[in-house]
């Protein structure tokens, strides 16, 4: 009996012993872990605020507005307007081909015009076209054939009706 006892103890003591070295084996793995844990957390958080001081100093990207060029200014009703108007002329007094476009100076979008014009009476007929859809008409009278210095008329949409004046810059 003592004997078998003495095993038992001995047989409890190593057990304890596994156990004991196994806990502490796996405590400091587990420490271990955490630690390089919260080594990757800090990383991070670097990481992220690098990010965020970057994208707040960067500014954005804007694209200049370029003004289209022009040779008319004028207006529509109260609209400050400005026009590119190109006349192809001849000295028949029969009607000729003319092409070009407006934009109301606020927003500087381009509104594209054909129509013609009467070298023998002088007048103006445009009709503006958005994504070629017809849209306004422009009816009027230019002041002289050679230097067409003002175009004056009336402006015309459904319900619309509005005076235009166009001065040669």
């Amino acid at each position: 009996e003592y004997t078998i006892m003495k095993y038992q103890i001995l047989f409890f003591a190593l057990l304890t012993l596994l156990t004991a070295c196994t806990s502490s084996s796996i405590d400091q793995e587990k420490e271990s872990l955490e630690k390089e844990n919260a080594q990757l957390k800090k990383e991070l958080e670097l990481l992220k605020s690098q990010v965020q001081k970057k994208s707040q100093k960067a500014t954005p990207i804007e694209k200049p507005v370029v003004e289209p060029s022009w040779n008319y200014s004028g207006q529509i009703g109260d609209n400050k307007i400005k026009c590119n108007l190109i006349f192809e002329s001849s000295d028949n007094k029969f009607w000729n081909p003319v092409t070009g476009y407006y934009f109301y100076e606020n927003k500087k979008e381009k509104i594209t015009v054909r129509g013609q014009w009467h070298n023998g009476n002088l007048k103006i007929q445009l009709r503006e076209f958005v994504n070629e859809k017809k849209g306004a008409s422009f009816e009027g009278k230019i002041d002289d054939p050679a230097l067409k210095k003002v175009i004056t008329g009336t402006w015309t949409f459904p319900g619309k009706h509005f005076g235009f004046t166009l001065t040669a810059k």
